[in-house]
């Protein structure tokens, strides 16, 4: 709603990290990858940003 991109990480036990979220997302599914979009520095260290290429 806010245009804000959030990255969260879920593990196979259902716990995730990267942040918190009140709603739905769609998970990456089928054939594809990831590929680097962008560099971001964040605090002090280069950090890739990337989409997935896959539907």
């Amino acid at each position: 709603m806010c245009g804000t991109v959030l990255e969260i990480t879920v593990n196979d036990d259902g716990q995730y990290s990267g942040g918190y979220y009140f709603g739905e997302f769609e998970n990456p599914i089928g054939d594809g990858d990831h590929k680097k979009v962008d560099e971001i520095d964040l605090d002090g260290q280069n950090t890739d940003v990337v989409e997935w290429t896959g539907r």
